[in-house]
């Protein structure tokens, strides 16, 4: 039986790592809300609005966007990871795994 309570702490620290060390370059994020998400058998995404500067003009509004991480089902293994600006995936993600 799967414990949902543990699996969503997992997965929330997970998605925490994935957000302290995602390099959104060359946008900057000036605010952000919480942990959107469900939870169930399949895999998981879980979301939450992101503010940014608006590089062409910093003193304008800031721009929304999507910071999003994907989990496998029943689990807290990361399978994707983007940032997302009007449907237009942003950033990179960084990991400590050496690249090919």
């Amino acid at each position: 039986m799967t414990d949902w309570n543990k699996l969503d702490d997992e997965r929330r620290a997970a998605a925490d790592r994935e957000w302290e060390s995602y390099d959104f370059t060359p946008w900057e994020p000036e605010d952000t809300s919480g942990w959107s998400h469900e939870t169930g058998a399949g895999e998981s995404e879980w979301s939450r609005p992101v503010y940014f500067v608006n590089p062409h003009d910093p003193e304008a509004n800031t721009i929304e966007g999507h910071f999003v991480v994907r989990f496998a089902s029943l689990s807290a293994e990361v399978v994707d990871v983007y940032g997302r600006i009007n449907g237009e995936d942003i950033g990179l993600r960084v990991t400590d795994a050496p690249r090919p």
